[in-house]
């Protein structure tokens, strides 16, 4: 079996909802309509699909649609974000995005960023952790150059609620 991943013919039939018995693609009829509203034409947008279809990124899911449509607008935050959100049209579906984040933003190391990650997974087994990782990126992103109401959003609109719906993007990719 020869896989051209950039043949057209096959992301015309995944859009077209074709999908039937195709490895997490045709197993259920929200996974179906995602292929069809989000109208894949890489990898990459198989990935997003298989991040969104799980039960987590149920909230988040039509919001990605209008965007990824051209529906509605991206607004991050600041443009130090761009890294970790613009693939995912302001979304943080991957585990990645958020350590992106960290380092573009707080100017973590690659190792930090992933303590981080590993922190939101946790569920607020950590507070006393959290509020000091929290001091700890504010403080970096102000040294960094972002305002401090800003550091503060991105801390409480983003990384505090992370480990609800991330997804690690490797294993999205692999999926797809």
């Amino acid at each position: 079996f020869d896989y051209n991943c950039e043949d057209p013919k096959i992301y015309d039939l995944i859009t077209k909802g074709n999908t039937f018995c195709v490895f997490q693609l045709g197993e259920s009829s929200g996974t179906i309509n995602l292929c069809k509203k989000i109208k894949p034409t890489s990898i990459e947008d198989l990935a997003i699909i298989n991040a969104l279809a799980r039960p987590s990124a149920r909230d988040i899911r039509q919001s990605y649609i209008k965007a990824n449509n051209g529906e509605s607008k991206v607004n991050l935050l600041h443009p130090l974000l761009e890294r970790a959100f613009r693939p995912t049209h302001g979304f943080a579906l991957y585990e990645e995005c958020l350590m992106y984040l960290a380092q573009d933003v707080a100017g973590w190391t690659l190792h930090e960023a992933d303590r981080l990650r590993k922190l939101t997974k946790a569920k607020g087994k950590y507070p006393k952790k959290v509020k000091k990782w929290r001091n700890d990126f504010i403080d970096g992103a102000v040294e960094n150059g972002v305002n401090r109401k800003i550091a503060v959003k991105i801390w409480d609109s983003i990384i505090s609620k992370f480990g609800g719906y991330a997804f690690n993007k490797s294993h999205a990719v692999l999926y797809s």
